[in-house]
Order: structure tokens, then sequence, then C-alpha cells
């Protein structure tokens, strides 16, 4: 993640495609009245002088704040009416921003204009879409409200109706110089957005004098149905803030249980006019999700000769994670390669009902950019986008498909997903005619619990063909090794039977390909008992913190189920593949992790994670390997 931030920071075109990528993202997921929300778009009149003399000339910009939405502003429509006996209208500056629209200012001797504008692609953050110019007419200390209306305002796209999420605030001008203390406020409503239940989130509320004497604020306090859970963290009172400037008022966040949560921060002071002043606040909790998703690039052939065709699927696995939060709904993403390696040839656009933008723009030099999003979300593992490339490298040369995100969202309750993200990197190596790189395979087809319980194994070597099978461990077991050719490519099935059914048995073969490559095979995993367990189960590990092996118990809830046990390093990578995809009865088991690579190399002291996937279940335990 450090690179690509290094990239987004970094002198580059691409800043703002990933910029309107994440825009993009949020303009298209589901409305927010889904987790319960309040209004989180602020619009305002902004008065460059809210004290203005008679005779001076004030300028009033209309402002919109997107930062507290999850959509950008598409259209608007809107009014401005003012007294135009101490405010004469002097012109404006035209639709800003990017929007495209009019100002009807023919009844503006009235204190009345009506303005309308709109963007295609839509604009976020903080942004004024017009300025208004005034003369002031009258002092004496003579005030005049701003009202600022809006007919409508939508998200571009989709038009959906942005009203409901709405927030205007109120604007008083005096004309005369006002020598009292004048307190201002940034926002008269404040949403802090969904956390899970237990965590803080934190914003700075700046507390800003624009009077001429010296704002004392007394008290600072929180009231209101979930006051508790609303904080006052840096910056309470007392204090005091001279005039024309301002002082930070830290308030933190942390929702007890989850539900929307409302509040409200009373500021007391020596203003003469607001006090006190207020602040509404509000935000919702999550119950904390748990689970984990997978994401790879998936080549579809790792090792292919020069000039060969080939793809890189980006494969998205939501099993891991519990309802409800199993549903991908946005994603934003990057992939980097080598492109003296891979030459890109093209894309299959965004998947899986998922609406996005492919950006490959940079591809010649070996980065690519996707997003998608999807309302409705989709659960399972499923392929999101495909990209073509010829390989392009020398024998031998090789590049790792780097696959990371900027983001990544689940549907529905709108869950940050990047916490529980597992991000499994691609590997390509470019091969000669002919050539033998990988070692035979070793498959484990299934075990029968019987009695006697049996086994099977398929090792193959689809390159240059086997060449030798060696048993290394044999404990309780006979083991039957049918006759083969050395070369051959075709399947060598090995049978085992165990000898006596109240003991366990270990069995590892050595398996030699005509090349000289080798696997050992520790195919064995126990069987406890047949009894059927009510659920599918991982247990944890024992001992936890191992050294060098321990030992993992897991239960099989239906007969003739497909089981995974793999072994993955924090940042996604697999480490080691304990069972792939095989076939086991209902029961409890008992496998074994001697702390290896699949290469045979012992692995590294760290934390690992254990991820179980059968049928519909997954579930991951986390493992510490120390040395």
């Amino acid at each position: 993640m450090s690179r690509l931030i290094k990239f987004l920071k970094g002198e580059n075109p691409l800043f703002s495609i990933i910029y309107l990528f994440g825009i993009l993202l949020l303009m298209i997921s589901p409305p927010c009245r889904a987790q319960d929300a309040s209004p989180v778009i602020v619009s305002s009149a902004i008065p460059s002088d809210r004290h203005p003399r008679a005779g001076e000339k004030v300028s009033i910009a209309i402002n919109f704040d997107m930062t507290g939405s999850a959509y950008l502003l598409g259209s608007f429509s809107g009014t401005l009416t003012w007294d135009p006996a101490l405010l004469q209208y002097q012109g404006h500056s035209g639709i800003l921003a990017g929007f495209s629209g009019e100002v009807e200012d023919l009844a503006a001797g009235d204190g009345a204009i009506i303005f309308r504008g709109s963007n295609p692609t839509g604009r976020g953050e903080v942004f004024d879409i017009l300025a208004l110019h005034f003369l002031a007419r009258e002092p004496g200390g003579n005030s005049t409200t701003v009202e600022l209306e809006y007919l409508g305002i939508t998200a571009p796209h989709s038009s959906f109706n942005l009203l409901p999420f709405l927030i205007v605030n109120k604007t008083v001008l005096r004309i005369g110089r006002n020598f009292a203390p004048n307190i201002q406020l940034p926002v008269t409503f404040y949403h802090f957005g969904a956390h899970p239940v237990g965590s803080t989130t934190t914003q700075v509320f700046w507390i800003n004098n624009i009077g001429a004497e010296p704002l004392l604020v007394s008290a600072t306090e929180i009231t209101g149905s979930a006051a508790a859970e609303f904080a006052i963290l840096e910056g309470g009172a007392p204090f005091t803030v001279l005039p024309w400037q301002g002082h930070p008022l830290i308030v933190g966040f942390t929702p007890a249980s989850a539900g929307a949560k409302t509040a409200r921060l009373n500021i007391y002071s020596n203003d003469p006019d607001e006090n006190p002043a207020i602040i509404d606040l509000a935000g919702t909790g999550l119950n904390p999700p748990s689970g984990v998703v997978v994401s790879a690039a998936i080549p579809s052939s790792p090792e292919p000769q020069s000039g060969d065709t080939l793809s890189a699927g980006i494969r998205v696995d939501m099993s891991g994670m519990a309802a409800p939060d199993h549903l991908l709904g946005s994603f934003t993403g990057m992939l980097t390669w080598d492109p003296a390696v891979l030459q890109y040839s093209g894309n299959s656009g965004v998947l899986q009902g998922f609406s996005g933008v492919v950006d490959d723009g940079n591809a010649s030099a070996g980065v690519l950019l996707f997003n998608g999003a999807n309302a409705a979300g989709q659960g399972g593992a499923f392929d999101v986008l495909k990209i073509n490339f010829t390989a392009a490298g020398e024998e031998g040369s090789s590049t790792i498909i780097d696959l990371e995100y900027i983001g990544m969202v689940a549907a529905l309750t709108f869950t940050d997903l990047m916490p529980f993200l597992t991000i499994q990197d691609g590997m390509v190596t470019v091969s000669g005619a002919n050539q033998d790189y990988n070692p035979p395979d070793c498959v484990l087809l299934g075990i029968n619990p019987g009695p006697p319980a049996t086994l099977e194994v398929r090792l193959q070597d689809g390159e240059s063909g086997l060449a030798q099978v060696n048993v290394l461990v044999a404990v309780n077991v006979e083991v039957d090794i049918p006759a083969f050719s050395p070369g051959t490519t075709d399947p060598v099935i090995v049978s085992a039977t165990k000898i006596d059914p109240n003991h366990s048995s270990t069995l590892t073969l050595e398996v030699f390909d005509v090349a000289g490559h080798s696997s050992t095979c520790d195919p064995v995993y126990t069987l406890l008992s047949s009894i059927t367990p009510e659920h599918f189960t991982l247990e944890q590990n024992y001992p936890n913190p191992f050294n060098p092996a321990t030992t993992i118990e897991f239960g099989v809830a239906a007969p003739d189920t497909r089981v995974s046990l793999k072994i993955y390093d924090l940042t996604g990578r697999l480490v080691k593949t304990l069972i792939n995809e095989e076939v086991a009865h209902s029961g409890y088991y008992r496998v074994t992790w001697n702390g290896t690579t699949d290469k045979g190399d012992p692995a590294a002291a760290g934390i690992y994670l254990c991820r179980m996937a059968a049928g519909g279940f997954a579930q991951t335990r986390r493992m510490m390997l120390v040395k």
C-alpha cells in the first residue's frame, strides 16, 4: 500500500483519474438511508464580511460541503432572497465549479434571484457554485437574513434526490461594525458516519470569533439521548478566542451499541446574540463484522512460452465474511506488472453485474486502474475483471502481477472491507519450449473412513513426466504404488490402507519428475470420529504459539464435501496447502502442519492465517510460529 500511496502523491497524471474513480464509487453506491444516516450535505450562503459598513462591498458565496456525503452533486436549482433596503445587488460570477447553468436576476432589485446548474460527472468535496456581489446600504446595526432555499438537488447519472440529505445553514448580516464578541461555528450539524461499536472517530470544530471583542467561552457540554457516546476530547472550556481568531474543539464519537445516535454540543460564551451556540451531532453504530475477504490475481498460464497469450483474472472471495457483510458492494484497485515480460492487449471490462471503469491509459507502462459498484452486492467467489496479455519476455524472465486496493466496501451495510482484506499476487515466468519448471503434483483424491480406512493420492507431472516415487515415512499404513513408465504424463494413483484402526497413521511420499524436480507429499489427515457434527467447524490450533509443528482439528458436517485447508501469511500470500479441494466424509478430522512451505522450506517466524473452506462454509484462525 505504501507504494500505491507514493504513486498517488507523485507528479503523475493518473492521480486525478484515481480521484475520479473514488468519486464514482461514492456516486453509484446505494442511498445512505439504508444505514439510517441523517442528512450530511451542507449548503451555506457565506458572506465575505458579516458586518459590513454602509457603502462597503460584500460578496456572498453559495457553497456546498459534500465531505459528509456518499454522493456527488450532479444538479441543483435554488433561490436566494434578502432585504434590498440593506443590500443592493451589484452582479454575479456566473455558475462555477465546472457546472453549467444560469442565474436569473431580473427580480434582484426586489431581493431575489433564481439559480440552477448541472455537471454530468458530478462534484464532491467543498466548493462554491455561485458568487453574488452587493453594496451595503444602511448603517446603524440593522440586520438582514439571507435566505437560501433549494427546489431540488440530485446526484449525477442516477438523478437520485438528495434533498432529504440537505442541511442549509442560516446566514445573518448586520450593517455597521459589531463591537461585541461574535461566535462563528463551522457547521450547525455534523454526522460522524457509521462506525463499528467500540471504535472512536474524531472531528475538529473551529470556534471562531468574528467580533471586535474577546470571546470568552465559559462552558462546553454535550447533551441528548446519546450524550455518553460523544465526548469532548480536547480544547474544552474555559478558553478565550481573540477577535478574528479561532480555537480547535475536538469531539469524538464512540458508539456503545448498534443504531443511530444523536446529541447536541452546547457552547456557552459572552456572545450577546447566540448563547449557547449549538452544533447538532449524529452518528451510527455498527456491529463489528468478522471474517476475511480474499482477492487474488490469477494468471491463466503461470509459465507461458514467449509469444503465448494469457489472461489474469481478478478474483474476489467473499465466502469468508459473515452476513450481513458478505456481499461486495464497491471496490477501487490497481494492478501493476513488468511490461517487458507481459504486454497488455485488452480487458474484459468490469464483470459480475458491477458497473465501473477500467483505465488502461498507462497499461503500456504496466499500470491499470479499475473500479466497480453493485447496489445489490455479490457474494461467494467471482471474477470482477480479466486482463489479457501476450508473453513478451525472454525465457526465464518473470513478473509479479501486483494487486492493490484503494478501497473496498460491503453492499447494504457500507462496511469498510479493507481491514479484512487478504491479497494474493500473481506470478508469471516465461518458459522455453518443452521446459519443465514445476515439481510434480500430489493431490489427495479422498478418504474412505472404512473400516478399514483408505485413501487415494494422485501423482502427476504434465511437463517432463514422472520419474520415481519413494516412500519416506509409512506408519500404520500399507502403500500400493502401481508400476509406471518413467516420463509418463498420465496420473499415477497411489492407494494406502490403515492397518490398525485404533492408532493414527502417517504417510510421506517423495515424487521426482524427469527434469529432476521433486515434491514431498504428506497427504494423510486423521479421522478422529465418524460421528456427523451439527456444524462445520475449524478449531484453534494447538499448541499456539508453536515450534516447529502444530495440530489443527476440523469438523465436516456433510458427506462427500470438498474441503480446503490452506495457510497464508499476513500479506495474503499462500504459504502451505494442507488440503486442496479434497472429498471428505462427515466426521471430525485432525491435520498437522510441520511449519514448512509448499516448497519444503521452513516458514519464517510470525503470524499466519489458517483458512478452511468446505461447501459454503469458511473460517479463518490465527496462528503464531516462533523460532
